[in-house]
């Protein structure tokens, strides 16, 4: 942070003594504190003495020794002791901004705190402040000229999961309008917006948020697209193409043409935010392609040319900011090795059992189709990012550890330990023995029904969809959209939903990875090194071999992937296989690299 490297700029261009950074408010990262030196912690005096005297008084010029002391006693040089003073460089770590600030701060991301802190200077109104951050930090306008606009923002905000609790409070006096108020604080309240949803959808230009519905357009179909609010029926007359997104009357020829018309607001998207959406966008085209298998052929030419351009902007987005992914902060989780953390938070805060459903394999686009056939209500929505490759072992395994590859590169190839890390990450936060549930179930009826009355925090492994999808190599999409409708019917996910929020649990359903209809890329030379289950993406031993390889594809090494294998990932929709299109993932498509990450509720 920008704000924090300011403070440290005198350190850095000293050398010699060793170094004193007292960070009374816990503002100074482990990462920033190494940049400095070999860092050593002290939390009180005698710790703090016990490491001058061990570390400090004898120290080495190189590397130079930090001390980072977090502590009340010491805010101030003189606090220290005369020797400790006397014999190192101090420098103070101070709040950028004022108290009233400082909560929210801490939630912000780093290039968001930087914007507060050169935002909240003193004199400043914290209606200036807010609104200049909401500009400059996330595109809002607010106060917005009208209230459909101000409904549109509102909708942008929650969206991006980007706002911290405590700043929906100074976000409010910003707004005016009953319909964005709902949804301008912590725990949105969508009733007053799906009234008026369905009002304006029976009642048409004679309801009375006709105007602020019509105006906002197509920026609240992002809100449909997670299940945040409910398709209407549809019997109005001379509404815009676009509300048929949330009405329930279409065909799915008919949805899939609207789809095409209403893409995501960002095209092409430039966040992480904005590309969750234009996956469940694109996931939404799947399932009404699939529904209406065969689609009319222009429909599908149309959706075709609009995911290459997709493809063709994520790739290079993927693979220049991968790595940035895991370092962002944000109240949900971005990436799935930060779902475990995320849900010890909740539990924590909350005080309610958790329970985390990973349903295998399942995308957006069928996510798409389950959650308009399951009995279940969707109370938050968002979404994240696989590991890569998107394999099941690398994947989910991350989800279970709450870690990246590389903290369990001893058995990344493997499930066997998955059990076991889930176990061991609940134990570090205080949790074990049969308080931690996990279980593994075929998940193919509410016979399969997994036994959670013990568990104060559990995961359930749900292989249906992925074993469907595996499945699917004749009619590709078509044939697992059947399949996924068939396994909705016999009930299991809606019994799981109903007992586990019956027995007290905050119900969270994710995936490992998503999917993609793939058709055969016509070099299949090397069948032995392909993982046969994700037909996108080869694994070679090293990258000698992958180099000299006869096999097409794109050659990457993403980061938090430990050395070992060097992957192969198949280009475009294409994979390493024969034969006709088939459903498969490991590669690196919007549809196999975002999941989405939604909490339900029985209806």
């Amino acid at each position: 942070m920008r704000w924090l490297d300011r403070q440290l700029a005198e350190v850095h261009d000293r050398s010699g003594s060793p170094v004193v950074v007292l960070d009374p408010g816990g503002l100074l990262d482990d990462a920033t504190a190494g940049a400095l030196g070999e860092v050593w912690k002290a939390v009180d005096y005698l710790s703090l003495r016990r490491l001058w005297e061990e570390r400090g008084r004898r120290a080495p010029l190189s590397p130079r020794q930090v001390f980072v002391v977090r502590s009340a006693e010491f805010t101030e040089a003189r606090s220290l002791p005369w020797d400790i003073e006397r014999g190192t460089n101090v420098v103070v770590v101070r709040w950028p901004v004022g108290p009233e600030w400082r909560t929210i701060a801490r939630q912000l991301s780093p290039a968001l705190f930087d914007l507060l802190a050169d935002l909240a200077v003193p004199g400043t109104t914290s209606e200036t402040i807010v609104a200049e951050l909401l500009r400059e930090g996330f595109g809002v306008v607010l106060p917005a000229p009208s209230t459909s606009s101000e409904l549109e923002a509102v909708v942008r905000l929650g969206a991006s999961r980007l706002v911290p609790d405590p700043l929906w409070v100074l976000v409010r006096p910003l707004v005016r309008g009953v319909l964005a108020l709902g949804l301008c604080q912590p725990a949105p309240d969508f009733a007053p917006l799906q009234g008026a949803w369905a009002e304006w959808l029976s009642l048409g230009e004679r309801a009375t948020h006709a105007a602020t519905l019509r105006d906002a357009g197509a920026g609240l179909g992002v809100l449909f697209a997670s299940g945040l609010l409910r398709p209407e029926p549809l019997t109005a007359g001379g509404l815009p193409a676009w509300s048929r997104l949330g009405a329930t009357q279409p065909g799915p020829a008919e949805r899939m043409a609207d789809l095409l018309d209403a893409p995501p607001h960002s095209w092409p998207p430039e966040t992480s935010a904005d590309w969750v959406a234009a996956a469940s966008w694109l996931g939404d085209v799947r399932a009404a392609a699939a529904s209406a298998s065969p689609a009319p052929a222009a429909l599908v030419d149309r959706a075709l040319e609009m995911w290459e351009e997709l493809d063709e902007a994520f790739q290079p987005w993927l693979r220049s900011g991968y790595s940035l992914l895991f370092s962002s902060t944000r109240s949900h989780p971005i990436t799935l090795d930060q779902v475990a953390p995320f849900l010890a938070r909740r539990h924590s805060a909350t005080g309610r059992r958790q329970l985390l459903v990973l349903v295998d394999g399942m995308g957006f686009a069928q996510w798409s189709q389950l959650r308009r056939a399951l009995a279940v209500e969707v109370a938050d929505a968002t979404g994240c990012f696989a590991m890569c490759p998107t394999l099941t072992s690398v994947s989910r395994q991350a989800v279970f550890a709450g870690a990246v590859p590389l903290a369990f590169a001893d058995s990344l190839w493997t499930t066997s330990r998955e059990e076991a890390r889930w176990r061991a990450f609940w134990a570090n936060e205080g949790l074990s023995g049969r308080a931690v549930g996990y279980h593994r179930t075929a998940g193919a009826t509410a016979a399969d029904m997994p036994v959670l009355s013990g568990d104060a925090v559990a995961g359930v492994v749900v292989p249906a969809v992925d074993e469907l999808m595996h499945g699917s190599d004749v009619l590709g999409d078509a044939q697992l959209s059947a399949g996924l409708e068939a396994w909705v019917r016999h009930g299991f996910l809606d019994t799981l939903v109903k007992r586990a929020d019956g027995e007290g649990f905050e119900v969270w359903l994710t995936a490992d990875h998503g999917n993609i209809e793939a058709t055969p890329n016509g070099r299949v030379m090397e069948g032995p090194l392909v993982d046969q289950a994700g037909t996108r993406v080869r694994l070679y031993e090293n990258t000698v071999l992958r180099d000299t390889a006869r096999a097409e594809g794109v050659p990457w090494d993403p980061p938090g992937l430990p050395e070992g294998k060097a992957p192969l990932f198949a280009a475009g929709r294409t994979g390493f296989h024969s034969g006709g299109p088939r459903v498969s993932h490991g590669g690196l498509s919007l549809d196999e690299v975002t999941v989405p990450f939604v909490r339900v509720v029985p209806r």
